[in-house]
């Protein structure tokens, strides 16, 4: 038996300072960019999920974790961003 992990993390659900809501999408979220780092590590998760084994496939367990963030990035820096976390968030 082997124990795969795979990680997803993404931002979204955006809202402003002055509270109006942005679509700028799911973008990207790099275990880097966590400050501080690990800081989400052994945390309870908000929703788990458990798929049975069937046909060739094993049991697979998801785990979703919802948190509040507070996103900061230099004004003359906003598009780049936008740009790197890929085409939808760039077009939005």
């Amino acid at each position: 038996m082997v124990e795969v992990d795979s990680y997803k993390h993404w931002l979204e659900g955006w809202v402003a300072h002055d509270g109006t809501h942005l679509t700028f999408g799911r973008m990207p979220l790099l275990g880097a960019e966590l400050l501080p780092c690990g800081e989400l590590d052994d945390i309870e998760p908000d929703e788990q999920r458990v798929h049975e084994a069937s046909g060739n496939e094993g049991i697979s367990l998801e785990r979703a974790y919802r948190r509040a963030a507070l996103v900061l990035w230099p004004q003359s820096q906003a598009l780049r961003n936008l740009a790197t976390s890929g085409i939808e968030c760039a077009v939005r």
